[in-house]
């Protein structure tokens, strides 16, 4: 019960690059599970925990915005129905590989998040910085006022690539 309010107050209180941490921690966290229930041999809960995983995809993929997110969109796109194909697989041949690789995506790809929402640089004015804004809010409309608001104070890292 303290979980899940602690869960709500992060996600009602969060910024839109933080509700993307947010899905990318849940994915990872039912995919670790999937993989305990594996080797417990906890067919149901291997089961509900892929599912849950393949919720949070889908999440995922429904937020990204096609019209305006172009190369990266479509890319990402991909990503998720691939990692979900590798999900099903697991789950089909209750195979242990497969869940290993979609771990290692999804934590890259937390990470990338990670150092987006986390690791401001200075405010000095940067062409590559800007093309990575425009990446990232292609991706997730829905993240247009946190980066004027950041516009203010830093851009967005360098550093991050998918």
């Amino acid at each position: 019960m303290l979980n899940n309010a602690y869960l709500e107050s992060q996600i009602l209180t969060a910024d839109s690059i933080g509700l993307v941490q947010i899905l990318y921690q849940g994915s990872i966290q039912a995919v670790r599970d999937a993989r305990r229930h594996l080797a417990d041999k906890d067919i149901r809960a291997r089961s509900a925990a892929i599912s849950k995983a393949m919720s949070f995809l889908n999440e995922l993929a429904s937020s990204l915005d096609h019209s305006t997110g172009g190369e990266i969109a479509t890319n990402l796109a991909q990503l998720y129905r691939y990692m979900q194909d590798r999900l099903l697989q697991a789950n089909l041949h209750q195979a242990d590989e497969p869940l290993v690789e979609t771990l290692g995506l999804l934590t890259t790809l937390d990470q990338a998040w990670q150092t987006i929402g986390h690791n401001p640089e200075s405010p000095a004015d940067n062409a590559s910085s800007s093309q990575e804004q425009s990446a990232i809010r292609s991706t997730t409309p829905w993240c247009d006022q946190i980066f004027e608001d950041a516009a203010v104070t830093h851009h967005a890292t360098q550093s991050w690539s998918l």
